[in-house]
């Protein structure tokens, strides 16, 4: 069996490394957004039992967040919904934080027009970025746990 060169063997770590760096910043990027949709005690929602800081009567806050890559979301009209219980779809987030790649800017955004004064009030958005360090350190150590137990599991299988 051909030994690599040290260079190939370099340029593999880079891209392996690359990926994982990829993995963690995707899956932090989720969390950091469903930290920001999680439901909280709010005046509309006095009783609520959920640990978050997003304000639910409706629904329609928390239904209007749509994401983009590097460039906030404009142009979407986002109307009232017809029923009371308005329901978030993750879908369309997740595709798109599928879709970024490193070094990309993933924007979440609210298209409910008062958005802003929930946010103003509730920080929903606020305090979920301020996590972000640690919710990467822990997004980080899940996705090194995955590595080294998938490699022992490589090893045990040789």
């Amino acid at each position: 069996m051909a030994q690599k060169s040290f260079s190939a063997a370099v340029s593999e770590w880079v891209a392996v490394s690359e990926r994982r760096m990829e993995v963690v910043f995707k899956e932090s990027a989720q969390d950091v957004i469903s930290e920001m949709q999680e439901v909280g005690p709010s005046v509309a929602n006095p009783d609520s039992s959920g640990t978050g800081n997003m304000p639910v009567d409706t629904g329609f806050l928390r239904a209007s967040l749509q994401a983009s890559i590097n460039t906030p979301a404009s142009g979407m009209e986002f109307r009232e919904p017809l029923s009371k219980d308005a329901k978030y779809d993750p879908s369309p987030v997740a595709l798109v934080i599928a879709g970024a790649k490193l070094g990309d800017a993933i924007y979440a955004t609210y298209a409910a027009a008062y958005a802003p004064q929930m946010e103003a009030k509730y920080g929903f958005v606020r305090l979920s970025a301020q996590n972000w360090q640690t919710i990467v350190n822990k997004r980080a150590a899940i996705v090194k746990r995955r590595v080294t137990a998938a490699l022992a599991a490589a090893q045990a299988r040789q």
